[in-house]
């Protein structure tokens, strides 16, 4: 038996549960090859979202997932090392419609802070954290970025342009 604290949250499994993906960050730091630290009350300390790792356990143990599909979770499983082994669903964003009600579901906006139209007719639209292009009709083409200062991260962007090549400048 494992004992593990993520986040916080205390957790009870098995080794073979935790190696259930080659490869993965769990599978490796389970194996035996590398000593394990465990803090006084005997638990394996984990630094991450203690909450989102019961979803991550449960598809360790049933092969089945069925956590919500969100940014975050797209980062829990980078880092467990389990992004390729979770058949997470991906959004059909060319069915779902333009809705310009405040939000942050995709169609949706916090606080636009810049919109364009590129040459092929598509909306291109700068919001609080993150780009969403529209076609003509409305419907999410893509939505890209997250919050933050890094590549690829927003906050609050004042413009956005599309050059003749389709390139998006924000």
């Amino acid at each position: 038996r494992v004992l593990l604290d993520v986040g916080g949250v205390h957790y009870s499994t098995s080794v073979a549960t935790l190696t259930k993906v080659p490869g993965s960050m769990l599978a490796s730091m389970f194996s035996g090859r590398f000593e394990v630290h465990t803090e006084h009350d005997g638990r394996v300390f984990i630094d991450r979202n203690g909450s989102n790792f019961a979803y991550i356990l449960d598809f360790l143990r049933d092969g089945v997932w069925s956590a919500p599909t969100n940014e975050q979770m797209q980062r829990e499983l980078e880092f467990f090392g389990l992004a390729e082994a979770v058949p997470v669903p991906q959004r059909d964003y060319k069915s779902e419609r333009f809705d310009p009600v405040t939000g942050l579901d995709f169609g949706e906006f916090e606080s636009p802070g810049g919109i364009a139209v590129g040459s092929d007719g598509n909306i291109v639209v700068a919001d609080d954290h993150r780009v969403q292009v529209f076609d003509g009709s409305g419907r999410v083409l893509q939505s890209f970025g997250s919050q933050g200062s890094g590549p690829g991260e927003f906050d609050s962007p004042e413009g956005v342009a599309v050059h003749d090549d389709g390139t998006i400048a924000v």
